[in-house]
């Protein structure tokens, strides 16, 4: 079975039976916090790669501010396919229960991702992310509707980068040192949203590559797997370098192509 094809989240009614299970470990006294009981909500924060080889990639990563990206494709790659791209939105997870609930922003992979109507739980379980989906809606968790997923690694390059420098609703960057096809220094994800979350904007979506940085010149090349942003990203003939300073990555782009880095020609990202 292919994880998302399904896609992840609870209803509405799913998020009021949430709230009123909440009145469950409610007291008026500061003694009925029970700092003992797993803070799932915390635990599954961080960027994680699908254990599943079925589709080509499947990244999901939540934040510590509430937001959430799910990166897809399948392994067609084709733009075309409705169920490839990115989704951006808005969750909770139920500290007690592992219950999870979202809101959908932006919907670019149609019935893939988290906008789906299943009740899901997720937990991390030896620094793995565990989603446990009722697909079928019987109220139990099968044997079949478990997915599981590695922490990228954040060191170096490596890990979840997010702008810091415009005000788009999502700019970010993600970088792996294993490239899909073994020759480069590795593989990257590129995610644009801009401050009006359209869908019909065509600036807006994702990106999947490999990419490599010359060991001279420093220059960053990228070769495109999947690209449903248009001009967007790092598809477009432009000479890039990439700096790392602790949790700071700077992109400089020479977009007028003068053989220098002018004012506005650079963007700085945070680690996330």
């Amino acid at each position: 079975m292919k994880f998302f094809k399904i896609t992840l989240l609870t209803i509405a009614t799913a998020a009021l039976l949430l709230q009123g299970c909440g009145s469950d470990d409610s007291d008026d006294s500061a003694s009925s916090e029970t700092p003992t009981q797993p803070d799932f909500n915390r635990a599954i924060v961080g960027v994680w790669d699908s254990d599943d080889s079925e589709d080509n990639l499947t990244t999901v990563a939540f934040f510590d501010d509430g937001t959430y990206v799910v990166a897809q494709v399948d392994d067609d790659e084709s733009v075309t396919n409705p169920e490839n791209g990115m989704e951006w939105g808005k969750y909770s997870v139920d500290k007690t229960t592992g219950l999870l609930t979202n809101n959908v922003l932006f919907d670019g992979n149609n019935s893939s991702g988290l906008s789906d109507r299943v009740t899901t739980y997720a937990e991390v379980v030896n620094n793995k992310l565990i989603l446990r989906i009722d697909e079928n809606n019987d109220g139990t968790i099968g044997s079949n509707e478990s997915f599981t997923f590695s922490r990228i690694k954040s060191e170096g390059l490596s890990g979840y980068w997010k702008n810091t420098t415009t005000d788009d609703s999502l700019l970010a960057l993600v970088f792996t040192d294993e490239a899909t096809n073994g020759e480069d220094d590795g593989s990257y994800i590129q995610l644009g949203i801009d401050s009006a979350p359209m869908m019909s904007n065509p600036l807006n979506g994702m990106e999947w590559g490999n990419y490599s940085i010359d060991p001279t010149t420093k220059i960053l090349s990228t070769s495109q797997i999947y690209d449903d942003n248009g001009e967007a990203g790092l598809s477009d003939d432009v000479k890039r370098y990439l700096k790392v300073s602790g949790d700071t990555l700077t992109l400089e782009f020479d977009e007028n192509d003068n053989g220098t880095i002018d004012s506005g020609e650079s963007l700085n990202f945070q680690r996330q």
